[in-house]
């Protein structure tokens, strides 16, 4: 270096140091000047240049000084820092490894080149690098936070949220840490710190908006859809035009029953992203819900046009079908074989062979896999099995893979042998786990409703499995070897729509236990304080098709007094028009009906009602039950669909088969019958709850050993030589 020119060097780094850039630029060009070959000037001046946006003559620059002297590890770390800004990885990634081939101790490339070969799936040398920065720098916030996304990306959540804690109990305020522990923390399943963590993300950076996205994220998750729709609408007011955000915000609004709205937001949304088959199939799910079948089902078609691969636009489809009311029952079930065919077959043959000890007579380890472990139509028909399990014959093992924490869910945690909380494992994962356990008969209580883990269940996890019974069909799925029925339910005619073998308890498939029992049935018919008969309908609306409609209407003309109150979670949105348009096809005006939507108590409407309606085809389960709980009889016909003789069974099982049709005609008769005769009424209406307590519906220990011997049974077929 020429004399002179260090003093000017350093007044140069120190303009750069304090942000005075022109001058610093200035001065590192008078160093090059006089000293060409003075290499710290020309790395200094790229980095510069670099940030005036003068990407290749920057580069050209730190080469130069590179050339000049090859050992200056400094400028080749920051030359390898402008590729990875310039996505340019493969000769970032050589320039940081030739960084640690000169300083192996170098945390600060350590780092980026870890982080690097993690972002392109090089995870084998990516955990070496940042285990041996752990090693070298332990607490060092940034590198257990990139350990942690490591973690997170190869299937280790539990061990990423460990690492993210660490470095954000360092790093408090560290905003991108923080959002990444609240990402482990809802992988993890942990909603609520997830929650709080992505609240104080959003506090310290309020523009973050995937921290608030997450946040609304970890509301839905939390099941509080309430809290997370303005959370979404702040999102789409900053990002209108967003299709992840106008999504997020309709599945919001779809849990508050805004209906409308919600299929509003789907639709804003897909005229931005057209070809996103979730979200076609998602608005099919909003406008089945608000009764529009025909729609729905074009809906969940586009979306499997799209992307055939889609299991839950197949499943929408299928649960759909289920409902229609002129559904041909073979095309229904051939649907249904097709979802197995293209989603779960494959997963089925690859299925390694059990080796459960075959003998016929030991302790049984029976799995239950259900999201609904709560207060919720599954959980009032599964509640009574496991309170009521002989444990010296059945272990019963909980596989929760749901949210939900609730009275209910605390008494499946006390009831159950072993309790499971899975909902953080993929299908892949909760198969395996299922199948580590040992489980002999595992009993899967979706079929194809929301949230199912059937994809899990394809994998075989258990040499035995069974359906319970709450999903209105089969499953079409070889992987499920039986599902429960009783004969009224299903008489030999039906086995042929069933892709399983039927077991039929002897009296009935379910039974049923109340989500309270302090609210009494009303000490008076309605009819006595409001001088007519009020019928109502409180089931999933999606199964009130044309055919119920139509018969609806002619018992409402009969009757030209009488009231029906149709309450469904939908009704809560005042645009929902599928109901009274369709009654208003028939000369039934809005006078006429009630329709209700969400009750914070749900068995206060049926104080309100004297005789309750199963729609045709599709007839209610929880409904019918909560109807006879609240001691208000229920009036049902049954054809040739095994899901219509529903009612059948039920009422049977209560011995008020009378209040059972054949037809329409029949059923018509039998309502207008009744509601004509308010002394049989009242006296049908009379002790109801108590005959209803009294019957197979509602013993517990009864229907649970008819279950355990029908377990028994299918276990010591496969002990018999039952494919593994």
């Amino acid at each position: 270096m020429k004399v002179g020119i260090q003093p000017v060097f350093e007044a140069a780094l120190h303009s750069h140091q304090i942000g005075d850039l022109s001058r610093a630029i200035a001065g590192y060009r008078k160093v090059i000047e006089q000293a060409p070959d003075f290499a710290p000037a020309h790395h200094y001046l790229g980095l510069l240049v670099y940030q005036q946006g003068d990407t290749e003559k920057a580069i050209a620059l730190i080469h130069r000084a590179l050339g000049l002297e090859p050992d200056l590890t400094e400028a080749r770390y920051n030359l390898g820092n402008i590729f990875r800004e310039l996505g340019r990885t493969a000769e970032a990634e050589t320039c940081y490894g030739q960084t640690l081939q000169a300083e192996p101790q170098n945390a600060d490339a350590l780092l980026n080149l870890g982080t690097l070969l993690c972002e392109r799936g090089a995870f084998a040398e990516s955990e070496s690098l940042l285990r041996r920065l752990i090693e070298l720098a332990p607490g060092h916030p940034a590198a257990h936070a990139a350990f942690g996304a490591l973690l997170l990306r190869t299937g280790r959540p539990q061990d990423a949220l460990a690492e993210f804690r660490l470095a954000a109990s360092r790093a408090p305020r560290e905003t991108d840490i923080l959002y990444n522990l609240g990402v482990a923390q809802a992988t993890c399943g942990h909603a609520r710190d997830a929650e709080a963590t992505f609240r104080t993300v959003v506090r310290l950076a309020p523009g973050h908006d995937e921290a608030a996205n997450n946040l609304g994220g970890a509301l839905l998750a939390q099941r509080r859809h309430r809290e997370a729709v303005p959370v979404f609408e702040g999102l789409v007011r900053r990002q209108p035009h967003h299709a992840g955000y106008l999504g997020n915000l309709a599945i919001a609004l779809h849990g508050t029953g805004w209906l409308t709205a919600a299929e509003g937001a789907y639709r804003r949304a897909l005229a931005l992203e057209p070809g996103n088959a979730t979200m076609h199939a998602n608005l099919g799910t909003v406008l089945r819900e608000q009764g529009w079948i025909e729609n729905a089902l074009a809906a969940y078609r586009q979306a499997l046009t799209l992307d055939p691969q889609l299991s839950l636009a197949r499943s929408n489809l299928l649960f759909a079908l289920s409902f229609k009311e002129d559904a041909d029952l073979s095309e229904v079930l051939a649907e249904h074989r097709r979802f197995d065919e293209i989603h779960a077959r494959p997963l089925t043959r690859a299925a390694r062979p059990h080796t459960n000890t075959r003998d016929p007579d030991r302790r049984l380890r029976v799995g239950y896999l259900s999201g609904d472990f709560r207060i919720h139509p599954c959980g009032f028909f599964l509640l009574p099995v496991i309170e009521n399990h002989d444990h010296t014959e059945v272990e019963s093992v909980c596989y929760s893979v749901g949210t939900g924490d609730d009275a209910f869910t605390r008494r499946f945690r006390s009831a159950a042998s072993q309790w499971r909380e899975m909902g953080a494992l993929d299908d892949e994962a909760l198969a395996g786990a299922i199948r580590a356990d040992g489980i002999d008969i595992l009993v899967e209580c979706f079929g194809h409703m929301a949230g199912h883990r059937l994809l899990a269940v394809a994998r075989k996890p258990a040499p035995v499995q069974v359906s319970f019974p709450m999903y209105p069909n089969t499953t079409g799925m070889q992987a499920v070897d039986y599902r429960l029925a009783d004969p009224h339910i299903a008489p030999p005619s039906v086995d042929a729509l069933y892709s399983e073998v039927l077991i039929r308890l002897p009296e009935t498939h379910l039974c049923y236990e109340p989500r309270e029992r302090s609210t009494l049935p009303a000490s008076a018919m309605p009819f006595e304080t409001n001088g007519y008969v009020t019928f109502g309908c409180f089931n999933n609306i999606s199964k009130i098709g044309p055919r119920t409609v139509a018969l609806w209407s002619r018992l409402l003309h009969s009757l030209p007094s009488a009231r029906l109150v149709i309450k469904w979670l939908g009704l809560n949105d005042p645009g929902s028009g599928a109901l009274p348009t369709a009654f208003a096809a028939h000369g039934i005006g809005p006078e006429r009906l009630q329709l209700l939507g969400w009750a914070d108590h749900p068995y206060e409407p049926f104080r309100d009602v004297d005789i309750c309606l199963d729609p045709l085809r599709a007839a209610g389960g929880t409904t019918t039950c909560d109807a006879l709980w609240m001691g208000v009889p229920v009036i049902s016909a049954y054809d040739e669909k095994p899901h219509s003789r529903l009612g059948l069974s039920l009422l049977s099982n209560v011995g008020l088969s009378e209040l059972v049709a054949t037809g329409e005609d029949a059923y018509l008769q039998i309502a207008c019958n009744l509601a004509a005769n308010p002394q049989r009424l009242a006296a049908l209406r009379k002790g109801l709850r108590e005959r209803f307590m009294a019957s197979p519906l509602m013993d517990g220990p009864r229907y649970t050993r008819f279950l355990e011997q029908a377990y028994r049974r299918i276990w010591q077929d496969w002990c018999r030589g039952g494919a593994a």
